[in-house]
């Protein structure tokens, strides 16, 4: 049985506003995604589509600072965490008689470039030759069964997933091995290697030294 965890957690502040200033129209705001104003998208729509989590939002029409009008001006607050409840990957099962040996695998046959060709001029017929990894989940087992109902197993366990990145044609692959012997009686459960791998991908979207003020700086960047 093969299981994974899934955490995440963001929280941030965003404002933004439309100002006009003899007939001229512009922006300012903290927006850190793709469309320049984040969460801030849509801000006349209300805030339906602020996103998960906890979301507080100021929203005003029409304010006046320096001398400049702004009509739209809004400021919002979002705090979103998950924590998953543990997902089985696989849970891989054969069936075998006394000392023969069984194998199952799960998984895909992926293919990835080991060489190409391209002609500029035409000449040469272009070519692409490939190779096939697989991936995926592979048990074998061997049972020898004896008189006082005890089971002793050969178990071979290799899990290769793949691992996904940008403008990458090869792909690469995490593996994961274990070969063990184990006596047990009937029907009990073998736990035969267990390992908890943990990834953390951290990151600050901030405006330059204003996102750097303790305390006051959470309005001006988000995590």
């Amino acid at each position: 049985m093969e299981v994974s965890i899934d955490k995440e957690f963001q929280l941030g502040v965003e404002w933004g506003g439309l100002g006009s200033f003899h007939d001229e129209t512009g922006t300012l705001g903290t927006g850190f995604t793709d469309n320049g104003f984040g969460l801030m998208k849509g801000i006349d729509s209300g805030i339906a589509g602020m996103g998960n989590g906890a979301t507080l939002g100021i929203l005003k029409k029409g304010v006046e600072i320096g001398g400049v009008y702004f009509p739209d001006i809004g400021a919002v607050l979002n705090a979103f965490k998950t924590d998953s409840d543990i997902n089985i990957i696989a849970t891989p099962q054969v069936l075998t008689t006394d000392n023969k040996e069984a194998t199952i695998t799960v998984g895909q046959n992926v293919p990835y470039i080991t060489s190409r060709n391209t002609s500029d001029t035409g000449s040469t017929q272009d070519y692409t030759n490939y190779e096939y990894k697989d991936v995926g989940t592979t048990l074998k087992i061997t049972p020898q069964i004896n008189q006082a109902n005890l089971l002793r197993l050969e178990i071979g366990v290799e899990v290769t997933r793949l691992k996904s990145e940008a403008g990458v044609t090869t792909p690469t692959t995490f593996k994961r091995s274990a070969d063990t012997t184990v006596v047990v009686h009937n029907e009990e459960i073998v736990v035969i290697g267990g390992m908890i791998g943990q990834d953390i991908t951290s990151g600050d979207y901030k405006v330059p030294l204003l996102g750097d003020i303790p305390l006051l700086g959470w309005l001006f960047k988000t995590h």
